[in-house]
């Protein structure tokens, strides 16, 4: 490729790139989200992207698909076999700062067979390299953009570029969508703030009468919040309600 062509490929994927994301910025559902930048990822040699949890907030590796090609046939045989539990790009993502090749990885790292054996069946699928862009959520847990593909240059600095423009923005607005997708299909509890106050006591080990002395009413009255607590919360006991008031992010744990 002469310089004037490299400059006009880099141009064009600059373009692109640029306008993949003010589209990404406009769109309305998860459906149209990958509609959006299906053409502009495959342009750049990715036909697989996907949005998923890797990490849990206690460290254990687990994969949760979320968005992108959620039914894709990687995405099925990789969960259906587990591979989680052995995927050398979790173990990297875990320490990662940056986003990263999968060859940045497997040229840096020693693989295990386990690990091994998850790359060989990536490349029955077409996916012999991948991008990946990880991001830490408050709670500790890790959410990654994963890019693949079979034919990528990962020395190309212009789509590495791109391809890191386009990811961390579907990453973000995907993220969003499938956050208010779960919020219409499992509306979030109304807790007044005296109930979120005695679930947080109550998180704390204290009882009724002690939370009472703390905030200044009753047992009778703490007693009535937290039965309340629980009936909007769909549960039977205290504990219980803690747990799936932390779920809907109404407390912390």
């Amino acid at each position: 490729m002469s310089g004037g062509q490299r400059r006009e490929f880099s141009g064009d994927i600059a373009r692109r790139a640029f306008d993949t994301v003010a589209a990404i910025q406009r769109v309305r559902d998860l459906a149209e989200l990958d509609a959006t930048v299906k053409k502009s990822f495959e342009a750049i040699g990715f036909h697989t992207f996907v949005g998923y949890d890797s990490v849990t907030a206690r460290g254990e590796p687990r994969v949760n698909v979320l968005f992108g090609q959620t039914d894709s046939p990687w995405a099925r045989h990789y969960l259906a076999n587990h591979f989680d539990q052995h995927d050398v790009m979790i173990r990297a993502s875990r320490s990662a700062t940056e986003p990263f090749f999968w060859s940045d990885v497997t040229e840096r790292l020693s693989l295990t067979s386990e690990e091994q054996r998850v790359m060989n069946e990536a490349a029955n699928f077409r996916l012999r390299e991948g991008f990946i862009v990880p991001t830490r959520n408050l709670d500790g847990s890790i959410t990654n953009v994963m890019l693949g593909g079979e034919h990528i240059d990962p020395r190309d600095p212009d789509l590495r570029a791109a391809a890191h423009l386009m990811a961390v923005y579907f990453g973000a607005v995907g993220r969003r969508l499938h956050r208010a997708r779960a919020d219409n299909m499992f509306p979030r509890p109304r807790l007044t703030q005296r109930q979120l106050d005695c679930l947080r006591w109550v998180r704390e080990g204290k009882s009724a009468n002690d939370i009472g002395c703390i905030i200044g009413i009753s047992q009778r009255t703490v007693e009535y919040h937290l039965a309340v607590a629980c009936a909007r919360l769909g549960v039977r006991t205290r504990t219980q309600a803690v747990a799936e008031a932390a779920v809907h992010n109404l407390i912390d744990l």
